[in-house]
């Protein structure tokens, strides 16, 4: 089998049938390029990041790996495979979502990923919201998204 990509950045999905072992491949646009330009989600929870579902293109959200990034203000830049100059830790994807008071106090975040934040995290977070803080979202080993994260009120 060969995959024709024609240009770089794009996002390859490969599907397999165990029914009938067909493999199917895609080649897509991921819906916005990683940048660190303007907020992109929120922060809205000590625990809990809320993430813009449509970032990831038609990559499934379980299939991707999150990471949550900081470091001083001006620090945090974006090249081809990662976020760089500050410290970054796994955030774990919740298939159940945000729960139902997010949506409430914030209509505009409904249908938003969430992203948990580990224990470790959370217990260092007056020093992490203290300059830049952002999300990367990884297809494999390759940054399809990123994005600053709005933090008040969670420090």
């Amino acid at each position: 089998m060969s995959v024709t990509v024609p240009a770089d950045g794009l996002v390859v999905r490969v599907t397999y049938n165990r029914t009938t072992h067909e493999v199917n491949t895609s080649v897509t646009r991921a819906n916005t390029a990683p940048a660190l330009t303007k907020d992109r989600g929120v922060w809205v929870a000590p625990d809990l990041i809320a993430w813009p579902a449509d970032a990831l293109g038609d990559i499934e959200p379980r299939l991707a790996e999150f990471r949550l990034y900081w470091g001083a203000k001006g620090a945090l830049a974006v090249d081809a495979e990662a976020i760089d100059g500050g410290r970054s830790v796994r955030l774990s994807y919740d298939p159940a979502g945000l729960p139902p008071s997010v949506g409430q106090a914030k209509p505009g975040l409904v249908g938003y990923l969430a992203l948990r934040v580990d224990r470790s995290t959370v217990r260092r977070l007056p020093g992490i919201t203290s300059g830049d803080v952002a999300v990367g979202a990884f297809s494999g080993t390759r940054l399809i998204d990123a994005g600053l994260l709005e933090t008040t009120g969670v420090d």
